[in-house]
């Protein structure tokens, strides 16, 4: 996590006065929201984004931290702009030093946590038809994807021959084959990747940026499992060794292309 050092304005604290003084942090990597990390107590979030874009995070931190591993909400409000202060979890992401030495380690960690969470039943989870809305995604896609070099160098390294596989027509073509045969049973992150998965000596201590978590299909968490080691490692028997460790029995190999092909997209 890189932290900039920051201002919170005067309409955060408003809304959050008792974060008045203290040292803020910008944590922010995504165009979309603007995340402060706040120095105070154990520390804070501070997410804010469009409006209406966050109440789906707010419910999801709040059904993961039920089930033990979510950050607590401080609070959620929607005005101006969306507003999520959630508390800091215990830990360090994966990105940290002391797990990204040890990269066999933590590929078979993440890929025990990850079977674990899909074993978690989707009872009372807020958000229950994420692999409906990601097709959608995919079918309102715009014309070409964003698929950029790193993306066609996944597919070789997760799919041999496949070439890149085409065309934008054709990435959606495979997509479409696949969606009769995609669940909605499973209880996914959604954006599962080193920075999201929070450690404290080797154990899970929680997940975070939960906005695209929900009932969905298996697959979309174990493509990004195996995306993230190879995006930061690159290192093809990773990868693989991710998908060893999690479990070939439970996996796919077409709907797991299916998947790559609708996230070139993403």
């Amino acid at each position: 996590m890189k932290l900039r050092p920051a201002v919170l304005g005067e309409d955060d604290l408003t809304a959050f006065p008792f974060l008045r003084g203290a040292a803020a942090f910008d944590s922010s990597c995504s165009e979309s929201a603007r995340v402060f990390f706040i120095d105070k107590d154990g520390g804070y979030f501070l997410k804010k984004a469009e409006k209406g874009t966050l109440a789906r995070e707010a419910a999801m931190d709040g059904y993961f931290r039920s089930l033990g591993a979510g950050p607590e909400v401080v609070a959620y409000a929607s005005d101006t702009c969306d507003r999520l202060l959630t508390e800091k979890v215990r830990g360090e992401d994966c990105l940290a030093e002391r797990y990204m030495s040890r990269p066999e380690k933590l590929c078979d960690l993440l890929a025990a946590i990850l079977r674990d969470l899909h074993s978690v039943p989707t009872d009372g989870c807020p958000a229950r038809h994420r692999t409906s809305e990601w097709l959608q995604t995919v079918a309102d896609a715009e014309a070409e994807p964003r698929y950029f070099r790193e993306n066609r160098e996944f597919d070789a390294v997760l799919f041999p021959g496949s070439g890149g596989r085409g065309s934008a027509e054709a990435l959606k073509a495979t997509v479409s084959d696949c969606a009769p045969y995609m669940k909605e049973d499973t209880l996914i992150h959604g954006d599962f990747c080193l920075p999201n998965v929070i450690l404290d000596g080797w154990k899970l201590s929680g997940f975070v940026d939960l906005g695209s978590g929900g009932a969905a299909d298996r697959h979309i968490d174990i493509y990004w499992g195996a995306q993230t080691l190879w995006h930061n490692f690159r290192r093809a028997d990773l990868s693989r060794r991710f998908l060893d460790a999690y479990g070939k029995d439970a996996i796919v190999p077409e709907i797991l292309k299916a998947v790559s092909a609708g996230e070139a997209f993403g």
